[in-house]
Parts: structure tokens; sequence; C-alpha cells
């Protein structure tokens, strides 16, 4: 059986966005996958729960492409694999098969690494098989074990007769061991060299270890050449010069590190590149300049080689990734001068596209339009945050336009207009626009108003269900007032919040704070309430206070430096 939010079910064309209707479309076949992921096939035990889960984010990017091609989820399915190799860098990973003896070690299997990375790993099989010989490894398999139970290598057994490829060996190496290959490339006299290490959130954590091998179905792209296809199973050195795209498809479940000069040469072939690598580039340019593995600019030289015309996936993952920096600073100059170049970047793109609705445009314009529109507002473009407040008090626009100007307002808001919004939740009589209302206030920049909002989330004056959710967003921008005023109360009846809601709050909140003197406080929180079973995902908070600490203090300095001669006159 399937539990379905009403937010991910309903949906109303007269007020509902693009956004949510994807989302919508997602949930629906994610959930509907399940009765052959889940019900026709069942797994044994949870050790295997990504068979299900997996296939399940696998399968809603499938249905997507196949029923609505026009959105190209497969394309936007690419943040869903940052996901799972973002938590694999983590101290906290684990393999995607792992031992489960507890219920507490059952819920926690309920992550990215089981969502996301299983999708990964299998859209990376799926590539390497071809879509019609994976088709029908599948059928085999749901006709050999309808109505029973399976572990993963019935699976990969029958996907392996099927291919005549080591399917076998590639799952093994993915799901029984934890971590994210990193292909480090180089070039010596004799051509193209290529090794693997193992990719850590921070390159000098000293948690290398033992060496780690994957084998890698692998693409190369030599810019006017054939792509070439092979099977990383060693170091090989090939004949191949600068330029060339490593994983090009980044179908690979890898990350991939240039000698720097090697990098730069890349960047003049971006703008003709498929926007997929276009996106590969970028990704892991921040997930290694956030490492120290390479200069933190470098995801900045890709987008800088973009067109304003590139497809409006491809710039809405450099507004996300511009929000990502952007919240790892504190106010002050460096932050300032951070979204001064921020908005020099993104302002041109928004101009190209328009403020409004054009016929025939691209069916994620409208999706680029207001995520542009709401990270320049957030970056305190003046222009932008005027029209929202115009937009959101006349009524007009479209429900993106109206749902982004909610934000803006909300987010910028001072104490008379958080008023307004507020008394408009409350009066409100429709569910939805209730909960996004709240939603968006949760979002305040005010520390004043932030812990207004955080009072009404402790109480049952919110949506039933929802408290969790705000108190988590109110702790993305305010993690130090939702750690020390929030946290001691989540327990309070009025709340509403079961444990596992209470801990996931706990979690989200640590993973925001960057002074490492708060590691003491979570741990006495850990040692207190948390059994030694459920401490996974802590684990990763106290890593991620340092993390945080780290890239403020080394990553953002030398950024800083970078955008410094970006502008100098």
């Amino acid at each position: 059986a399937s539990l379905f939010s009403q937010d991910d079910l309903l949906f109303d064309p007269a007020k509902s966005t693009e956004p949510e209707r994807q989302d919508v479309f997602e949930v629906v076949s994610h959930e509907m996958s399940h009765q052959w992921f889940g019900d026709l096939v069942t797994m044994a035990w949870w050790d295997n729960l990504w068979l299900n889960e997996g296939f399940a984010d696998w399968m809603e990017t499938v249905a997507a492409d196949a029923l609505h091609p026009e959105w190209q989820k497969g394309l936007q399915a690419q943040s869903i694999f940052e996901s799972g190799k973002q938590a694999d860098a983590e101290p906290s990973t684990h393999p995607v098969v792992q031992d489960v003896d507890t219920a507490a070690q059952a819920l926690q299997a309920f992550d990215s690494i089981t969502y996301d990375k299983g999708a990964v790993v299998i859209t990376m099989l799926n590539a390497y098989i071809g879509p019609d010989v994976f088709r029908e490894g599948v059928r085999r398999y749901m006709r050999a074990h309808a109505f029973g139970n399976t572990v993963d290598t019935d699976l990969w057994g029958i996907m392996q007769t099927a291919a005549k490829k080591p399917i076998l060996r590639i799952e093994r190496d993915f799901t029984r061991q934890e971590g994210l290959p990193l292909i480090c490339v180089s070039f010596p006299q004799a051509g193209l060299h290529l090794a693997e290490i193992r990719f850590f959130d921070n390159a000098r954590s000293g948690q290398q270890g033992a060496a780690q091998r994957w084998t890698i179905p692998l693409s190369l792209a030599i810019p006017g050449a054939q792509t070439r296809q092979m099977l990383l199973t060693d170091t090989p050195t090939l004949p191949l010069h600068s330029p060339v795209l490593v994983n090009a498809g980044q179908t690979a479940y890898a990350r991939v590190l240039y000698p720097q000069s090697a990098f730069v040469d890349l960047l003049p072939a971006v703008p003709g590149l498929a926007p997929v690598d276009q996106l590969g580039l970028m990704n892991d340019g921040l997930a290694l300049g956030l490492g120290g593995y390479a200069p933190p600019e470098n995801v900045f030289l890709v987008a800088q080689t973009l067109p304003a015309t590139a497809d409006p996936v491809v710039w809405r993952r450099v507004a996300a990734i511009v929000m990502t920096l952007d919240w790892h600073y504190t106010d002050g100059p460096a932050r300032a001068a951070f979204r001064a170049f921020a908005r020099s970047l993104l302002a041109p793109v928004l101009a190209q596209i328009g403020e409004g609705p054009r016929p025939g445009e691209n069916p994620n314009a409208p999706i680029l339009r207001d995520t542009l529109t709401s990270t320049l507002g957030h970056l305190g473009d003046e222009t932008v945050i005027a029209r929202a407040r115009q937009i959101l008090a006349s009524g007009a626009g479209t429900p993106d336009e109206q749902r982004t100007a909610l934000d803006i307002a909300a987010e910028t808001a001072d104490a008379a207009e958080f008023d307004s919004l507020l008394d408009r939740a409350r009066k409100s009589r429709d569910p939805l626009d209730k909960e996004r209302i709240y939603d968006s206030l949760s979002s305040v920049a005010d520390p004043a108003l932030a812990k207004r909002m955080m009072a009404i989330a402790l109480t049952n004056e919110v949506p039933a269900g929802s408290s969790a959710g705000i108190i988590s967003q109110l702790a993305y921008y305010h993690p130090d007032l939702i750690w020390s005023e929030a946290v001691p109360h989540l327990g309070d009846p009025a709340s509403g919040m079961t444990r596992d809601e209470q801990w996931d709050v706990i979690v989200a909140t640590a993973r925001g704070l960057s002074d490492p003197d708060r590691i003491p406080e979570v741990q006495a929180y850990i040692d207190a309430h948390v059994p030694a079973d459920a401490r996974r995902p802590f684990v990763g908070a106290v890593a991620a206070i340092r993390q945080n600490h780290r890239i403020a203090t080394a990553v953002l300095p030398a950024l800083d430096r970078w955008i410094a001669a970006q502008t100098k006159p």
C-alpha cells in the first residue's frame, strides 16, 4: 500500500504550478512502479530495499520521458544522482546492500544511498546493457519470480545472461562496497591515463584507508570524433590527448578530476556539449571545489561559457549552485560581493527568457523563469523583489508567477508584511493554499520573524503533519536559532511530531551548523536520546558541521579572491 500527502497528489490547473504538475506525476509513477518492484516481486529482506526504491526512483524518470519527453526528466534526474553522490562521499555512507538487523536500521535504510545511488547504478547498467536488452532482462526476472521473494543477484544474474556482459561484477562493485569512485585523469607523454581513487567530501580528511577499485562502464568523447566506450577495470593509458571528455553522457557513477590545464582545454567545447555533460562538468566542479581537490571557481568557469539560451535545466542547476554557495556565507562584504557576481551571471538569462510566458516556449522555461526570479530575489535584486510584491498584491500572473512572488515576498518580509501573509493563511479555507503560505513563511530572512514562525510551527495552528517540514526549512536559513530555541521543545505534544520526525528535524538542523563548538552539544543529545543502532544520520550531521566550517574558512576565501579578480576595473 502507498500513502500520499495531499500536496503530492492533488493538482488544480487553476492554482497549481508547473513544478507541482511534474512532481505529482513523479510521485504517482514512483508508487505505481511498486506494483512490480515490491508487490509482484518482493525483496526477501530489508538489506535489498534498493530493489524497490532504487527502481522506483529510476522508473519515475523512465515513465516521464516516455509520456512527457518535453519535461526532460532524464536530464533533470542528474539532481537525483547528485544527491546519491553527495551522501556517498560523507563519513556516514554505507553500502547499497547493507546489514539490517533492527527496526531502526530498516528505517535508516530509506535514505539517499538506497534511493538515489540505487537509481544511478540502475541507470548506469541500463546504459551499458542497452534499454531493449535491459527491458527483456526485467521481463524474464518478473516471470521467473512473480509472487515470490528475491535478492538482488536474482535480477542481475538473469540480466547478465540476457546481456552477455559482466553485470554481476559491476553490480557487486557498486552495491557491496561503499563510496564514490573518482577517476583521475592525466596526460603523460604516451597519452590519456586513467586511475581510480575514492572520492571524499574532504580531500584532506585522512579517511582514504585501503585502496578501492570499481569496474566502471565509461564513455570517452573527443571533440570531432566518435564517442569511445570502455569498461574501466585497470589503470589504462590510451593514445588520446587533451581535450578529452571523460564520462561522456554522465552515466557512470563517478566523478572526474582533470589536471587544471586539461580542464581549461575543455572550456571552449562546453557551449556545444550535450546538456547532460554541461551539468556533469558543473556538478563535478562544485563537488571537487568544495572538497579541496580543485579550484572552487571551476564551476563558474563552466557556467560563464554557457549561452543564455542553454537548456533551461542547465541554467536551473547554475541557480541551485549559486544558492548552495550563498548558503555557506554569512552576512558581510564577502557575501555581498558573491551576490553581486551571481546577479551578474543570472540576470542576463532572465532577461533573455523574459519576465512572462511566451507562446511556444520550452515547457521547462516557466520553471527556469521562476527559479531565476526567486534566486535573484534571494540575492537582493531590488527590481525583482518590487515586481514580486506587485504581482502578489494584484493577484495577476500565472500560478507559477504567483507562487514565486509569494516566496520572494515571504522571504524578504518585514513585520507588517509577515503579519499580512500570516493573516491570509489563517483565513484561507483551501488547505493547499494555507500550506503554501506557511511553507513560504518558513523561509523568512529576518531572524525575529523566523523566531515567530518557529513558535507557530510548534503549535497545532499549522496544517497537520507539517510542523517538522516547517521547522526544518527554518533551520536551513537559521540553524543556530532553531538549535537553541526549537530543539528543546520538539517533544511538546502541541507540535504533534513523532519521535522519528523529531530526529529528522534535529539532523537537518545540526547539518546547518558551522561552529565546531556546537559539536559537543549535538553529541550530548545523541548520547542521551538516540540508540546506537539509529545513529548513522547523526554521525553525518556531526561531520557536516566540520565540513561547513572548513568550507567557510578555507574554500570561500579562495572563491572570494577569484571573484575579486573578475571584478577589477
